[in-house]
This record gives structure tokens, C-alpha cells and sequence, in this order.
């Protein structure tokens, strides 16, 4: 009878262990793959926060409209309407936080002082109707898509911060004739230069026909598109092709 013969246990480890360069092929491979595939995944999470910002700025746009049915009038302290306002402080262009429209919209209670105006929260929303609520940040050092946690009973930085960590820019027409003014007044150049309408009636300044307007300012932080890659709260004024994310077109 023919006996088998078996190979060493030596051998065969040798014939089943990987080679130092079959190793080195496969780490290479790996990292190929993952070179390719992080911009994938990159893209994907900055589509799915432009998709959150406008999901949220279309919600802002609402809450502004509810208060607008129950009062009248917009969110907007006595001493600020008359003139088309913009809140927020991403861009050097208003001295307004967009915190003032939502502790109105909020029912928060207190006061401050900002343009120039008072605003009295509570004499503001004296129904202390909830018109928004959005959820509160993880990190207060650094909001991104939300309010920073209230630090005492009074409302304090209360301003709503897109996913990328800036202010929501709103644009309200508190003049109510159906268009926001987007050339404002400090530094005469619009906030936008192609996402308006030139308006023959006021100087051909730069104007949107809405009533309530919002505006992300993207992954960049740039008023349009950014001049360099860290231009936060520049921009040229471009929104297209910019990142931004805004309500009226």
C-alpha cells in the first residue's frame, strides 16, 4: 500500500502565511480605496448639511410667517422697522445677532439694545407662543446646527447657527412693501450681487421680492464665493457657483 506523503509543518506555514510583499500590496491597496473613498464620503455629508440648512431655513421662514399672522407685524423690535433689517454676524454687515428675532420667536424673556433699538422680548411675544424651537448644541464652544445651551435664566448668545457654525442670515422686510433692500446702508455693496433684482424705483439697489429671506453661508463661510480659504465672513458677494444655501431662488 502507497503512503501519502505530508509536507513539513514548516512548509506549510510557509505556503499559507503572507510574504512581507504580499503584505505591503494589500496595505497599498487599502489605501488606495480609502484615498478614493473619503471624498465620497466628504461630498456626501456636505450634500446632506446644505440639505439641513435649507430644511431650516424654510422652517425660520415659517416661524417668522406664524408670528407675522398671530401680531400683524414681524418679529422686529418698534425702533428697527421701518427699514429692511439683516440679523446675524457672519459677515461684518449688521451689528444685529439673529438671537433678538428668535428669543421673540422663542418666548424667551429679557431685553437688549442692539442698532440703535430696544427690543423687549416679552412685550415682543406677549402671548408667549413657541413659534420655533430647534435643538440645542453639543458643543457651546463651537454650535454648529443649533442654540448654544442658556448659561443663565436670561437668554444669552441665543443665536441659531447653521451646520457649518455660522449665524443664520435673515433678512426681514420691515418697511413691508414686499421687498428686502440688500444693499446695506454701512457699506453700500450687496449682501448678494446676482442673487437680487435691481430696483429702478430706489436707486437700482440690489433687492429680493420676499418678505422673509434666510441665508447659510456654506461650507466656506463666505459671503459668496470665498477669495481664499480663510476668507470667514468675506466673500465676493457671488453666490453663484458658491456653496451658500438661501431661500429665494
Amino acid at each position: 500500500m502507497i503512503r501519502a506523503m505530508s509536507l513539513p509543518a514548516s512548509s506549510h506555514r510557509r505556503r499559507t502565511a503572507f510574504t512581507l510583499i504580499e503584505l505591503l500590496v494589500v496595505l497599498a491597496i487599502i489605501s488606495i480605496l480609502a484615498g478614493l473613498l473619503f471624498p465620497v464620503i466628504g461630498g456626501v455629508q456636505d450634500r446632506a448639511r446644505k440639505t439641513q440648512a435649507l430644511s431650516d431655513a424654510n422652517q425660520i421662514i415659517t416661524a417668522v410667517k406664524a408670528y407675522y399672522a398671530e401680531y400683524g407685524k414681524y418679529p422686529v423690535a418698534d425702533g428697527a422697522q421701518g427699514t429692511d433689517i439683516l440679523l446675524s454676524d457672519a459677515t461684518g454687515y449688521s451689528t444685529n445677532r439673529n438671537s433678538l428675532v428668535f428669543n421673540v420667536l422663542r418666548a424667551l424673556p429679557g431685553t437688549a439694545a442692539s442698532g440703535g433699538a430696544q427690543w423687549d422680548f416679552d412685550n415682543l411675544n406677549p402671548k408667549k407662543v413657541v413659534y420655533f424651537e430647534g435643538k440645542i448644541v453639543k458643543d457651546p464652544a463651537n454650535p454648529k446646527n443649533g442654540f448654544p445651551p442658556m448659561t443663565s435664566g436670561l437668554p444669552s448668545n441665543q443665536s441659531y447657527y447653521d451646520p457649518w457654525g455660522q449665524e443664520y442670515a435673515l433678512f426681514i422686510d420691515t418697511n413691508y412693501d414686499g421687498k428686502i433692500d440688500l444693499n446695506p446702508s454701512s457699506s453700500g455693496a450687496p449682501f448678494y450681487n446676482d442673487a437680487a433684482f435691481q430696483d429702478p424705483t430706489d436707486g437700482n439697489k440690489a433687492k429680493i421680492r420676499v418678505g422673509v429671506g434666510v441665508a447659510s453661508l456654506g461650507k466656506d463661510r463666505a459671503r459668496g464665493k470665498a477669495n481664499s480659504r480663510t476668507d470667514y465672513g468675506g466673500g465676493n458677494g457671488t453666490f453663484k457657483p458658491s456653496d451658500d444655501v438661501i431661500t429665494w431662488q
